[in-house]
Formats: structure tokens, C-alpha cells, sequence
């Protein structure tokens, strides 16, 4: 029988020396990409965690040509925001616009895909405070690498 594929398509070094990893899921190796691995590990190659999503079924890359997630994780020690993504060839780079006002720049990896991390102040919460809120990717864009807008849109 035939297992699934896994392939890493973007990372990236953290701060703290840890890794990040996307990897690309198919049901076996002719099938198109049907979900996508956002994993975390350490120097000494230990898996710390990880956040993951399925594409409907049967729908190559099931989020389209150009798309970006922002799992993310709060705490005292900060705001974690991971954005994940893909867009299309001839793009190099895109520009994701979040709700808080800035604006992340990052280069495409393997087949269009990227990952990036903003961090945000931790704060201590009281027992009746509510987390800060996240800032969430609003638009995107995606760039050519002559600067030439590929594809944009509004999240």
C-alpha cells in the first residue's frame, strides 16, 4: 500500500534557536497537496509542537494560488503569530498586511511556499483579563521579482 508524503516547502530559524518547518501533505505521491504541517523543533532535532489543517477533499492545494494562515499562541513570555502561506509563480516574495497596522515582508520558498513569525509583547493576565488580541492577516500581495504586483487579496 501507498502512505503519504510529507515534504518540507518553507522554514525558518526562531529567536530562541528553534526551528519552524512547513511541510506540504498528499494522501500518496501523485495525489495533489491536501494539508499542510506547521512544525517546531529544537536544535537537537526533538519535535517541541505543532499546529496542522486538511484542504477539502479531492481540491489540489485546496486554499487557492495565494493564501496565508496565522496560527498563533499567547503568553507571558509573548504573542507568537506564525504566518504560513503559499502564492504563485512568478512571485518571489509577498507582503501580508495585518489588522494591527504592520506589514510583514517574506521571500517564497520551495514551489511558492513561506513562513514567517511576528512577536508581540507578552502580558500577565489577571483571572478576569482577556488575552491581547492577535493581529490577523488582512491582505496580501505578491511580488515578481522585478517588484511587479503577481496577485493580491483581501483576507
Amino acid at each position: 500500500t501507498e502512505s503519504s508524503v510529507q515534504e518540507v516547502v518553507a522554514t525558518m530559524q526562531r529567536p530562541n534557536g528553534n526551528t519552524l518547518q512547513l511541510f506540504s501533505t498528499k494522501a500518496t505521491p501523485e495525489a495533489p497537496v491536501n494539508g499542510h504541517a506547521l512544525i517546531e523543533t529544537s536544535p537537537d532535532g526533538q519535535t517541541l509542537g505543532g499546529s496542522s489543517g486538511c484542504n477539502p477533499p479531492g481540491t489540489p492545494d485546496g486554499n487557492g494560488d495565494l493564501w496565508v494562515n496565522s496560527p498563533s499562541q499567547s503568553g507571558a513570555d509573548g504573542v507568537f503569530v506564525w504566518l504560513i502561506g503559499k502564492a504563485p509563480a512568478p512571485a518571489t516574495r509577498v507582503e501580508v498586511d495585518l489588522s494591527d497596522g504592520d506589514t510583514a515582508y517574506l521571500d517564497l520558498q520551495t514551489d511558492g511556499y513561506f513562513v514567517g513569525e511576528l512577536i508581540r509583547p507578552g502580558v500577565e493576565l489577571g483571572p478576569d483579563d482577556s488575552a491581547p488580541p492577535v493581529p490577523l492577516p488582512t491582505h496580501i500581495r505578491a511580488f515578481d521579482a522585478d517588484g511587479n504586483l503577481v496577485q493580491e487579496q483581501t483576507q
